[in-house]
């Protein structure tokens, strides 16, 4: 009952905003429809209270939307030895050539030759991140790594783990 009255003062609401831009009283000016549509988001995401997977994914959806969804990307260093572990490919002396590769460029300082990548997901004023991690990574530079196809499924990932987070802290509300 509460939410259908709520549902109905929303639209209400929203309808009699956007009267007031096209008709007589334009009091709102150009910030009318951003109020009307921030009220009207308000109401639906109490219609979602009830359920936290619903309202964890409008929230994230909506802060898509606006630009506000936060990604941010780590680099630290893998613990992993390079020797047997960063190229498996049946040749020994191609398997060397390589760890040689990135053992030399570790040396020079390129972290990126040899790290564990962390990719993490956050809508500001939740206190909740998701994230998503990915080891025994070898690239050149933090450009290199971005023009892979990891660095968009890690972003995928962490957006999801970060649902989930959410999804559990407003449950927990």
């Amino acid at each position: 009952m509460l939410t259908e009255r709520m549902m109905l003062l929303s639209s209400d609401l929203y309808d009699y905003t956007f009267q007031m831009v096209d008709g007589e009283n334009e009091a709102y000016g150009n910030d009318a429809g951003r109020i009307a549509t921030a009220v009207q988001r308000a109401f639906e995401a109490a219609t979602l209270a009830d359920d936290p997977d619903e309202l964890a994914a409008r929230i994230i959806l909506d802060a898509q939307r606006d630009g506000e969804l936060q990604y941010d990307l780590e680099l630290w260093p893998e613990l992993t030895p390079v020797r047997g572990n960063a190229m498996c490919s049946g040749d020994d002396e191609v398997d060397r050539e390589y760890e040689d590769k990135i053992l030399d460029a570790l040396e020079r300082g390129n972290e990126w030759a040899w790290c564990t990548v962390r990719v993490t997901c956050q809508v500001p004023g939740y206190g909740v991140v998701g994230d998503d991690w990915l080891g025994c990574c070898s690239y050149n530079s933090l450009e290199d790594f971005e023009e892979c196809a990891y660095h968009e499924d890690m972003k995928t990932q962490a957006r999801h783990a970060l649902q989930t987070a959410l999804s559990e802290h407003l449950e927990k509300r």
